[in-house]
């Protein structure tokens, strides 16, 4: 990384989470940078590390599997009412 620690947020609001493997702790370096881009509120997240980026679609589809569940027993509640 170089000093500012942002070697890879743009300007342009877009995250490039790159498969560079320059050591052993590569996988949580990868982890971090995508913690950052979120952080940071990027509007587009490139992920290059297919691991990574497999795990982080799963979290995603939880997620709005949760949320779907969560509006549909809202509105169940509302009806039943």
């Amino acid at each position: 990384m170089d000093a500012g620690g942002d070697r890879l947020l743009h300007s342009s609001n877009i995250a490039v989470i790159r498969e560079v493997y320059d050591s052993e702790y590569s996988p949580q370096c990868f982890s971090m940078e995508l913690e950052k881009a979120l952080e940071s509120r990027c509007s587009i997240i490139v992920i290059e590390p297919s691991q990574l980026g497999d795990e982080t679609a799963r979290w995603i589809t939880f997620g709005n599997y949760l949320h779907k569940t969560a509006v549909i027993s809202g509105i169940t509640s509302i009806v039943s009412e």
